[in-house]
């Protein structure tokens, strides 16, 4: 299957390539929800792959191994998986779970020549940054909607460059994403009453709040 680019695409791509050629070792790119990160990627590996490349995509969670995988499919590109239930491969393209990667880098004896990071605003700390340390000859391209770490603090210890696509009101207006309206309950929440777990609100901890504050109620009092 041959894949054809949305303009905005194939700018963003054109602009990552300048970045590199320009000396950079890594970038990040930023696109909305809905924009085609995973087209954008699964281009830029088929491409790193036709010049013998070999890439290694990263993953955090599960339902993103499949649906890379399978956007992969589609154009043609041989890889394997990296993840817990999946049998090894030879193929040039991995698509790896985090998790499990990072428990077997002493068994890797290959070299990728790019990594991409999906959700690349996860990618700070911990198992990601054994991973990339291990893996740091190669070139790093991190793509993402929220180009933000989830304390609120940039990407620019990691990328060296960023490549910023088009708004959501932008897409919206071009007729890539449907028009939205939004909803919304007219209190306040206070967050920090809201405890956190590896940088990321405890889903159990927002329920609470939002029983004892009444807010389901006011949601649908506002929805109608």
């Amino acid at each position: 299957m041959s894949l054809t680019l949305r303009d905005y695409q194939r700018q963003a791509i054109q602009d990552l390539r300048a970045a590199y050629r320009g000396g950079a070792s890594s970038a990040l790119l930023v696109l909305p929800t809905g924009g085609g990160k995973t087209v954008i990627f699964s281009y830029i590996t088929t491409n790193a792959v036709a010049r013998d490349g070999r890439v290694l995509v990263l993953v955090h969670r599960r339902e993103l191994i499949h649906q890379t995988s399978a956007q992969l499919t589609d154009l043609g590109v041989e890889h394997g998986i990296i993840a817990n239930g999946f049998s090894s491969s030879d193929a040039p393209v991995q698509v790896a779970s985090v998790q499990t990667i990072v428990r077997r880098l002493h068994k890797i004896d290959w070299q990728p020549s790019l990594i991409i990071v999906d959700e690349a605003h996860h990618a700070v700390a911990g198992s990601w940054k054994q991973i990339l340390d291990h893996f740091n000859g190669a070139h790093l391209l991190g793509v993402t909607a929220t180009p933000m770490r989830l304390d609120g603090r940039g990407l620019g210890n990691w990328f060296q460059e960023m490549v910023i696509g088009p708004s959501v009101s932008k897409l919206t207006e071009l007729g890539y994403l449907a028009p939205a309206r939004c909803f919304t309950i007219p209190k306040k929440l206070n967050w920090n009453e809201i405890r956190k777990s590896g940088g990321e609100f405890v889903a159990s901890a927002a329920a609470d709040l939002l029983e004892e504050g009444e807010f389901n109620g006011d949601a649908v009092k506002e929805y109608i």
